[in-house]
């Protein structure tokens, strides 16, 4: 979060990830997509499906540079 916050000039700000409060309900149904910006009370990796057909998913499976930081591009900071 340290690294975002100095990407976007401003202050650091401290963070509970273990409980997160944020409802657009009523923002979502005005707009026609109930559910859409649900947001759950614990910051978690959740595995899920791709939406992108398998062809094209593992064309890009391994070109995750961020991933191994000899493959960042000189002068590149990645969050």
């Amino acid at each position: 979060m340290q690294a975002i916050y100095s990407f976007l000039g401003e202050p650091v700000f401290e963070h509970d990830f273990g409980h997160v409060e944020y409802d657009v309900t009523e923002f979502d149904e005005r707009a026609g997509t109930p559910g859409l910006h649900t947001v759950r009370p614990t910051v978690t990796a959740e595995a899920r499906d791709t939406l992108l057909p398998p062809d094209l998913f593992n064309r890009f499976t391994h070109d995750a540079f961020w991933r191994d930081p000899e493959r960042i591009p000189a002068g590149l900071t990645v969050v």
